[in-house]
């Protein structure tokens, strides 16, 4: 075979190779033998030769509620971590990026209940959102994306800042140290249940931390997220006023007239 011959075949191998491999990396085959599904309103797969999960995207770009919670508390209440407590609660998207998709968390501090579309179109091009997560797409077949979900899932709350501004020393998470707690991660038609393991490390831990762990050098809590679907339209907002003494939510509303004031104060509702 002559030189030319042996480059041209080289140059078809590599081809054929990239081909191949870009292939392989848009659409990966899914792997139901190695996944156990577990079925509610965003499907996971709970995969256990790599101890993660996955998620079946329900749907891009439309809303849905997350909440964040504390299961298995600190056990100082000084530094308010404890069992049951509220991290958050946000409403967020899923975005397709490429080959991965993007959890973005809505900013709603900022709205506009009335006035014209064009007001309401524009109104959030006018703040920033936030990217919370980036989950890189695992499977893609007739139309579903099954993404690992690790990125959102043990990520850290805020709790490094928390412990640091009560002056407890410098910890950070310990990914490898940190997992799925697969007895409370469940699925229902209504709502996803996930609950994480996770493990904060430091050098030099601080004294409440020493005290309430028993290694302070490692202390490991338990969270909870909630993945549910939004309520049915028909439910209206409460104005608050600061005779009742509850807790308001509170926004901007750029919609108001211009003979009130656009801060906003809505009572917090249960709907049963």
């Amino acid at each position: 075979m002559s030189s030319l011959h042996k480059f041209l075949n080289s140059v078809l191998l590599c081809a054929l190779g990239a081909t191949t491999l870009h292939a392989q990396t848009t659409q990966p085959a899914v792997k139901p033998a190695q996944w156990q599904r577990i079925d509610g309103f965003v499907p996971m797969y709970w995969d256990q030769t790599k101890g993660r999960i996955l998620f079946e995207v329900p749907k891009l770009n439309e809303d849905l509620l997350y909440f964040e919670g504390v299961a298995q508390g600190i056990g100082s209440v000084a530094l308010g971590v404890d069992r049951g407590s509220t991290l958050g609660s946000a409403v967020i998207y899923f975005e397709r990026t490429g080959p991965r998709i993007q959890v973005v968390e809505r900013n709603l501090k900022f709205r506009a209940l009335h006035g014209n579309a064009a007001l309401k179109d524009e109104l959030p091009d006018s703040f920033a959102t936030s990217v919370i997560a980036s989950l890189p797409i695992e499977s893609e077949q007739d139309g579903k994306l099954i993404v690992d979900a690790t990125a959102l899932l043990l990520r850290d709350p805020g709790f490094n800042d928390l412990i640091r501004q009560n002056s407890q020393g410098t910890y950070k998470l310990d990914p490898l140290r940190s997992s799925i707690f697969l007895p409370r991660t469940k699925g229902f038609p209504r709502n996803t249940e996930v609950e994480v393991t996770m493990t904060f490390a430091a050098e030099t831990p601080g004294k409440l931390l020493e005290a309430v762990a028993p290694d302070g050098h490692a202390v490991t809590v338990r969270l909870h997220h909630s993945f549910v679907k939004p309520p049915d339209p028909g439910f209206v907002p409460r104005a608050a006023d600061i005779r009742i003494g509850s807790l308001p939510v509170s926004f901007k509303d750029y919609s108001a007239p211009y003979t009130t004031e656009t801060d906003a104060h809505w009572v917090e509702r249960l709907r049963l």
